[in-house]
């Protein structure tokens, strides 16, 4: 019903609710305050909303797992396909004290 009278028109949601003939014999929604129907809609909103990021965090989930099972598979040419990876600048090795004397003897003999 939101959906057709709008959000935040509570008090037409009401009268709405109270004419239904869907809602005939439901005391409890006919009870309710403007108050809690507003809560109880933007409750139920937020649970959807919640809901659909939840599948679409699956789905994008399951596509990227899909992208990357069909990197792993061998091509037809039979060879495999190499995975890019970021390159990392290498480090330095670190001279230990063995490597500093084998140099000075080098360069003394």
């Amino acid at each position: 019903m939101v959906h057709k009278l709008g959000y935040g028109n509570w008090e037409e949601l009401k009268a709405a609710f109270r004419m239904s003939p869907l809602f005939r014999f439901d005391w409890f929604v006919k009870s309710r305050t403007t108050q809690e129907l507003a809560r109880r809609c933007d409750t139920l909103i937020r649970l959807v909303e919640k809901e659909n990021q939840e599948y679409d965090e699956r789905e994008r989930q399951a596509r990227k797992e899909k992208k990357l099972a069909k990197n792993m598979t061998p091509s037809k040419r039979g060879g495999r396909q190499p995975i890019e990876s970021p390159a990392q600048p290498k480090k330095p090795k670190q001279l230990s004290m063995d490597d500093y004397v084998i140099s000075v003897r080098f360069l003394l003999e």
